[in-house]
């Protein structure tokens, strides 16, 4: 299976076991995704691991994710995938906004549980940007 979906604690843990993830995948793992969704559940973890490439459709599939998660009061980790392909975004500053961890367990440990919380600023354009980070 390209994706498998599976509930731990009121947890929704996304596994994304193919290669590259592109617009050709995002359909159905949106499919899939909607079905789950149903459950009314709060908190996600994608499972990007397996991954060597990710385009900027899938993406935006799963900053959808982080939208859902964020206007039902939830919270997303991202399982880091092993290569550094990841890079090429966090250049363009677009996976900022994620909060990562490097395996499914600690995850889980960090959502079920309290959340360390550490702050930093960043100057863009003569302004202090706050973020969020775990």
């Amino acid at each position: 299976m390209d994706f498998t979906f599976e509930i731990v604690d009121d947890l929704l843990i996304i596994s994304v076991n193919i290669k590259k993830a592109t617009f050709y995948e995002l359909s159905a793992f949106n499919e899939l995704l909607n079905y789950h969704l149903t459950k009314h559940l709060l908190n996600f973890i994608v499972d990007l691991s397996y991954c060597e490439y990710i385009d900027a459709v899938f993406l935006s599939g799963i900053i959808n994710l982080l939208r859902i998660s964020s206007v039902r009061g939830g919270n997303m980790k991202i399982i880091k995938p092993q290569n550094d392909f990841i890079n090429v975004f966090s250049e363009l500053k677009a996976l900022r906004v994620f909060e990562y961890c490097t395996s499914k367990e600690l995850a889980i440990k960090e959502l079920n549980g309290g959340l360390k919380i550490t702050l930093f600023k960043e100057k863009f354009n003569d302004t202090y940007i706050r973020y969020l980070n775990c």
